[in-house]
C-alpha cells in the first residue's frame, strides 16, 4: 500500500484545497455546458483523490494539520458529489426545502 510522506503534507494539503476549489469553480462555470453525469464523475474523481490521500497518510496520536485540511477539502467535495448524484437521479434542486 502506498504511504504518504509526512514532510510533504503541507504541499499535498495545498494541492487538495486548490483541486477542491477548481472543481467547485468548474462545476459552477460549466453548469450548462457539461451534462450532470460528467460533473458527477469529475467531482467523484477529485473526492476520491483528496480523501484517499488523507486516509493513506500515516496517523500519529493526533492528526496533523495537513491531514485535517485534506479531510475537510474531501468533505467539501463530498457535498458536491452528493448534489451532482441527486441531479443525475433527477432532482432539479437538491438542497431546496421541498
Amino acid at each position: 500500500m502506498a504511504r504518504i510522506d509526512p514532510e510533504r503534507g503541507g504541499l499535498l494539503a495545498a494541492g487538495g484545497v486548490l483541486l477542491a476549489a477548481a472543481v467547485a469553480m468548474i462545476s459552477t462555470r460549466l453548469e450548462s455546458s457539461w451534462a450532470n453525469g460528467v460533473h458527477f464523475l469529475v467531482a467523484l474523481a477529485a473526492f476520491a483523490l483528496v480523501f484517499g490521500i488523507a486516509l493513506l497518510s500515516p496517523l500519529p496520536e493526533q492528526p496533523r494539520a495537513y491531514q485535517t485540511t485534506l479531510a475537510l477539502a474531501g468533505l467539501a467535495l463530498l457535498v458536491l458529489v452528493l448534489a451532482r448524484l441527486a441531479q443525475v437521479l433527477g432532482v432539479d434542486q437538491p438542497f431546496s426545502n421541498s
